[in-house]
C-alpha cells in the first residue's frame, strides 16, 4: 500500500472533528494540532496507533513549533537531555504543579495532570555518564542508569516530541526523561490553572475515599471507589491514582519511593498481569498500606489531618 503524504493524512470528517474538539478542549490552535496528528496518528488509518513517523514540510513544521504543539529536544543528545530536565525540576514551582493536578480532577484535564507525575519521578533524577547497552536492528542505545534511548548513528540531531501523549495524560511514559522533560517545557510555558474551592472538596473526598477502603482491597476496588468523584474512564482514574503513587502518597511500604529516591523500579513489578496494567509503585498498593499521610502533608498540605 502506498504511504500517504503528510496532509493525506486524516482527512476523513470525522478525524477533523476530533482534532477540532481536542483544539477546543486543550486549548490549543486547531491547524497545529492537525500538525502534530499528521506526524504520528493517522485516525482514518484501520489501525492509529501503528502510524509510522512522518516529518511535517518545513512551514508546518515551524508553524507547529510556534504553537506549542511540538518541540524540538535534544533527545539524542544524553547529557544535555538529562542536565536540560535536571533544571526543569528546579525551575519548576511545587505549588504551581499541585495546582494544576487539584484544578484538573473537575475540568477533566489530563494534560494538567500529567506535569506533575513527571516532576515526582524525576525530583531526584541524579546527574550522571551514560551507561548505555545496545538494542535492536535499528542499533537503539538505552541508558542503563535513566532509560533515555538515544541512536548514536544520528549524531546529536534533534528529535520532534508532540503533544499527543500528554493530553491523554502521559500514559506510561512519565519514566521517560524526553517525555518529561517535554512535559516540564509545556507547563512551564502554558497556563497555570488554579483549583477552586470545589476541586479542593474532590481531591479531600479522594482521601477520605481511600481511607475507607476494607485492607483487603485490590486496585481494581480502588480505581472502582472513584468513579463518582472525577471525570473519565477507569484510565482516567487509573492515571490519578497513579500520580499519587509517584508522590508517595499511594505506595507499599516495604518498597522505595520514587519522588524520595531514584532508581528505576522496571524490574520491581508484581507477576499478576492485572497489577503489571499499573505503574510502580501503584501496582504494590493494597487496601492494608492506606494513604501515607506524611506524603499528603507535603504535596497537600490544605488537606493534611490536623
Amino acid at each position: 500500500m502506498e504511504e500517504k503524504s503528510f496532509w493525506q493524512r486524516n482527512q476523513s470528517d470525522k478525524a477533523q472533528n476530533q482534532i477540532a474538539r481536542e483544539a477546543k478542549k486543550f486549548g490549543l490552535d486547531k491547524k497545529a494540532l492537525n500538525i502534530a496528528y499528521n506526524t504520528c496518528k493517522d485516525l482514518d488509518a484501520f489501525d492509529p496507533a501503528l502510524t509510522d513517523y512522518l516529518a511535517p514540510p518545513e512551514e508546518d513544521l515551524a508553524y507547529a513549533l510556534e504553537k506549542k504543539a511540538l518541540l524540538r529536544l535534544p533527545l539524542n543528545d544524553h547529557d544535555q537531555t538529562i542536565s536540560m530536565l535536571r533544571d526543569k525540576v528546579r525551575q519548576t514551582a511545587h505549588t504551581d504543579l499541585v495546582n494544576s493536578f487539584v484544578a484538573s480532577l473537575n475540568a477533566g484535564r489530563p494534560d494538567w495532570r500529567s506535569p506533575l507525575s513527571s516532576y515526582a519521578y524525576h525530583l531526584h533524577h541524579p546527574a550522571h555518564d551514560a551507561q548505555e547497552k545496545a538494542f535492536g536492528p535499528k542499533r537503539n542505545h538505552e541508558c542503563q542508569i535513566c532509560g533515555l534511548w538515544r541512536n548514536p548513528d544520528k549524531g546529536q540531531a534533534t528529535v520532534i516530541e508532540d503533544i499527543l501523549i500528554r493530553l491523554r495524560g502521559g500514559g506510561t511514559h512519565h519514566s521517560s526523561p524526553g517525555y518529561a522533560l517535554a512535559d516540564l517545557i509545556w507547563f512551564q510555558e502554558g497556563e497555570k490553572p488554579k483549583p477552586s474551592e470545589a476541586d479542593w472538596k474532590i481531591l479531600s473526598k479522594i482521601f477520605s475515599t481511600i481511607r475507607a477502603l476494607p485492607e483487603t482491597a485490590q486496585l481494581k476496588e480502588l480505581n472502582e471507589s472513584l468513579s463518582d468523584l472525577v471525570k473519565g474512564n477507569k484510565f482516567d482514574r487509573q492515571g490519578i491514582l497513579e500520580t499519587l503513587g509517584y508522590c508517595g502518597i499511594l505506595t507499599a511500604r516495604s518498597r522505595p519511593v520514587v519522588c524520595n529516591t531514584w532508581f528505576r523500579p522496571h524490574e520491581a513489578l508484581p507477576s499478576h498481569f492485572y497489577k503489571k496494567e499499573w505503574r510502580y509503585p501503584t501496582c504494590w498498593w493494597t487496601g492494608e498500606e492506606g494513604l501515607n499521610e506524611e506524603a499528603i502533608a507535603f504535596w497537600f498540605p490544605e488537606l493534611s489531618p490536623r
